[in-house]
C-alpha cells in the first residue's frame, strides 16, 4: 500500500512551521488536495516530547487519509510515535543497522547529487532515494545546487522511487526538470503557498 503513496508532494515540516498557526490549517487543505506524504523534520528528541500530544495529533490527522507520516533521523522514536518509516542523511545511521531495526517502515535516505549513493541504497532494500538541492533553499541554506549534469544523471535513475528537494514553489514546480522524479519535496514551498490548489496539481504525477 505504501509504495503507491510514494508520489506527488512530500511536505516537509521544521519545528517554527509546525508550532505557526497557520500549520494545522495547511495540513488539513494539503491532505484534501491528496498529500501522500509528511515528514517532521526536527533538530531535537526533545521537541518531540515537549510537543508529543500535538505531533499525535497530526500524526492521527495524516493517518485517517491513509497517507504516510515519516521522521527524520530519529529512528528511536520510530514506534513511540508509530511512525511509517523513517528518513536519513548519509551520516546518520548505517544503511544496513536501520533496515535490520525497522524492516517493516519505509526507510528514505538523502543522495545529495551523488548517483552512486542511490546504487547503494538499492543494495540495502531502501523505499526511496532523496536528491537535491534543485535551487538554493532557505531552509536548508548549505545545500548545494546540483549542476544541470548532475540533474539530469539523477533524474534518469529509475531503480527506486526518487523526490527532488531544494526551493521548489509555485513558481517553479512545473520545470520540466522535475518531470521525472515521482515526489516534489517543499516546505517553505507549501507553507507560504498562496495557491495550494495549483501547487498540488501541478505536482500530481
Amino acid at each position: 500500500m505504501f509504495n503507491k503513496k510514494l508520489r506527488g508532494l512530500y511536505f516537509i515540516v521544521g519545528e517554527n512551521q509546525f508550532l505557526s498557526h497557520a500549520f494545522d490549517n495547511i495540513l488539513s487543505k494539503s491532505l484534501d488536495l491528496g498529500l501522500n506524504l509528511l515528514q517532521y523534520r526536527f533538530d531535537s528528541e526533545n521537541f518531540f516530547i515537549e510537543h508529543e500530544e500535538k505531533i499525535l495529533k497530526a500524526i492521527d490527522k495524516v493517518k485517517s487519509y491513509e497517507s504516510i507520516n515519516i521522521v527524520n533521523n530519529f529512528y528511536t522514536l520510530l514506534d513511540r510515535f508509530s511512525f511509517d518509516g523513517i528518513h536519513l542523511g548519509q551520516s546518520d545511521i548505517p544503511l544496513d543497522l536501520v533496515k535490520y531495526i525497522s524492516n517493516d517502515k519505509i526507510i528514505g535516505v538523502s543522495c545529495y547529487n551523488n548517483f552512486n549513493l542511490a546504487k547503494d541504497a538499492v543494495r540495502y532494500d531502501i523505499d526511496y532515494v532523496s536528491f537535491g538541492a534543485y535551487m538554493q533553499s532557505l531552509t536548508k541554506q548549505n545545500a548545494k545546487k546540483m549542476n544541470k549534469k548532475e540533474l539530469k544523471e539523477v533524474s534518469n535513475f529509475s531503480l527506486l522511487p526518487k523526490t527532488i528537494i531544494g526551493g521548489i514553489n509555485l513558481s517553479n514546480i512545473d520545470d520540466y526538470e522535475l518531470k521525472n522524479f515521482e515526489m516534489i519535496a517543499a516546505s517553505k514551498g507549501i507553507m507560504e503557498c498562496n495557491d495550494l490548489d495549483k501547487l498540488f496539481m501541478l505536482a500530481k504525477k
